[in-house]
């Protein structure tokens, strides 16, 4: 199994790297719990942890977490699919601060998802945008 780890990869180049003889890719900024996933996918382990330890969110993250995703879920009909286009765009060129300007323009109704969004970027979560966006791809 070969995973590619790539700083600069845009998706039209994804399909260059898999064909090279890779069996997936991950971008840059990546957190280690992606690496380990991709592993367990491939590969089909699953990883047994002695003692979880409860994930401590830092001090700006006072959104529920049920809540986000529920809202993401819903980012589709809030705003118009230009923006969402531009939205994969930035996040594929891993663009935090476009990324800001988009989420500007997310109504104050909605500021728990504008504030998910800012604390991804804050957390160089790039991926976890473009996963979002993937589904209004398709």
């Amino acid at each position: 199994m070969i995973i590619a780890l790539t700083a600069s990869a845009f998706e039209e180049q994804k399909a260059t790297i898999l064909a090279a003889g890779c069996d997936d890719l991950i971008r840059k900024p990546f957190r280690e719990q992606v690496l380990f996933e991709k592993i367990a996918q491939h590969l089909g382990v699953r990883y047994l942890y002695a003692q979880q330890q409860p994930e401590v969110k830092p001090a700006q993250e006072n959104y529920p977490q049920a809540s986000l995703s529920i809202q993401f879920s819903q980012l589709s009909t809030i705003m118009s699919a230009q923006w969402l286009a531009q939205l994969r765009q930035a996040a594929l060129e891993v663009d935090g601060d476009r990324i800001e300007q988009l989420v500007e323009q997310i109504p104050e109704t909605h500021s728990v998802l504008a504030e998910g969004i800012t604390d991804l970027v804050r957390r160089f979560c790039f991926d976890e945008i473009l996963e979002m966006t993937e589904k209004w791809q398709k």
